[in-house]
């Protein structure tokens, strides 16, 4: 897979020759089976150069959430400091994102089981409705479902009880 994303052989090389080439290629053909646009696969892949580059554990190792928020910190702190990021959020939300999603399909995530959110039925359901009834991909429906989530977590932690929310809740959040 990541031989079809890059044009240049030194960027190639520099993919071919880190750790873990075989997990990066098989996890961005499984992303490209789910619909990832081309962009996005490459913005994935070089996400991965520097997870891989920065949790740096033998393959067989499970990795706790906690070393991936550290080494994300690092990350960005360092994107900042190189002038190619103006503040930690983004650099440190694309790195945990993919490092998990990635972590998880390898199944080499320590993550404490979370208890359920009241409101999973909610987004259950949403998730149901988005790819029955309006035909969206499941890369779609799983951006989709992420934001819903963050929108009632913070409905939640400011005492916006979900049934009452209004428009200018959405305008706050």
């Amino acid at each position: 897979m990541l031989e079809s994303l890059f044009n240049y052989p030194t960027v190639l090389t520099r993919h071919r020759n880190a750790p873990l080439f075989e997990e990066r290629d098989r996890y961005l053909r499984h992303r490209a089976q789910q619909g990832c646009a081309h962009g996005t696969l490459l913005r994935i892949a070089r996400e991965l150069l520097q997870i891989v580059h920065r949790l740096d554990t033998p393959s067989e190792w499970l990795i706790t959430v906690q070393q991936v928020n550290t080494a994300a910190e690092r990350w960005a702190r360092q994107q900042c400091r190189r002038g190619r990021a103006h503040s930690f959020k983004w650099s440190r939300e694309l790195f945990v994102q993919v490092a998990t999603d990635w972590l998880q399909f390898l199944g080499r995530l320590d993550k404490p089981t979370a208890k359920p959110l009241p409101f999973e039925g909610v987004i259950e359901e949403f998730c149901r409705w988005m790819s029955a009834e309006r035909g969206l991909s499941s890369v779609t429906v799983r951006n989709y479902s992420w934001h819903l989530k963050q929108f009632l977590k913070w409905c939640k932690e400011h005492d916006h009880p979900w049934p009452d929310i209004q428009l200018s809740d959405v305008d706050a959040f």
